[in-house]
């Protein structure tokens, strides 16, 4: 809690035990009602603007997450799927032909000068 809501509650409450003490209807007991309205108004906007940092930063750190967890599935996948495709692909020096379909595929689309 910040220490600007704290002295509000506290002002609010001094307010409060004030107002049992006056007269009714008189304008002192009126302007101290207007006063604890507006105390009141400003602790409601203080709890919210808390409240609002607070997602803001959940928020925030959530996004970071996720862009970590994508960018390391992208690092992996860069890193994973060519090894497995290239140790199926490369199995042609045992027998010296290229026996993977998707590999004769591939290198019938690359054009070698």
């Amino acid at each position: 809690m910040s220490e600007r809501k704290e002295r509000l509650e506290r002002q609010l409450l001094v307010e409060i035990e004030k107002l049992s003490t006056m007269e009714d209807g008189s304008e002192e007991k009126t302007a101290t009602i207007n006063g604890i309205n507006q105390m009141y108004r400003l602790i409601q906007e203080d709890s919210r603007i808390e409240v609002e940092g607070q997602t803001q930063k959940r928020d925030r750190f959530i996004g970071y997450i996720f862009k970590g967890v994508e960018i390391g599935t992208i690092v992996v996948s860069g890193i994973i799927i060519p090894v497995v495709f290239l140790n199926r692909g490369f199995k042609f020096e045992e027998t010296g032909t290229y026996t993977s379909k998707t590999f004769q595929t591939l290198f019938n689309k690359f054009k070698l000068k």
